[in-house]
């Protein structure tokens, strides 16, 4: 009966511990990644999410059909992001997505190809999204 009670108490403080672990570790990533809270989209692209603080690039965006599949071409910017973070939070975010990494900043996805654009312009952090049929 002690062995079970130890056993039980243990296996409380356990789970205790794993709960706050948790938490703690989710609380990071929304830290690091405020996005995952309140998510925008790239327009046409309906589950393309935009790194938090971007906004679109007015005039920028091209989106046609052809015979071959879709071109969408989107830009955004922030004043603030970090190359290094907005590049993590779409090695993360893309393969969850369908995405398969082609080489970096390269993703294929039904037939289609994406490209990531991450760059300083005008001291500005620049993101822009190509999306093309994929040439076999």
């Amino acid at each position: 009966m002690k062995k079970t009670a130890l056993l039980l108490i243990t296996a409380i403080i356990l789970a205790s511990c794993s709960r706050d672990f948790v938490n703690t570790s989710r609380n990071t990533v929304i830290e690091k990644f405020p996005n995952l809270v309140k998510q925008n989209y790239v327009s046409g692209i309906e589950d393309m999410p935009v790194y938090h603080g971007f906004k679109e690039q007015e005039g920028a965006a091209i989106s046609y059909d052809t015979t071959n599949g879709r071109i969408i071409n989107a830009e955004f910017y922030s004043p603030d992001a970090s190359i290094s973070d907005v590049k993590l939070f779409y090695e993360a975010t893309l393969p969850q997505l369908g995405w398969s990494v082609v080489e970096p900043d390269i993703y294929r996805r039904d037939g289609e190809t994406l490209e990531l654009n991450i760059t300083k312009k005008n001291g500005h952090t620049a993101l822009k999204f190509t999306i093309r049929p994929s040439i076999s």
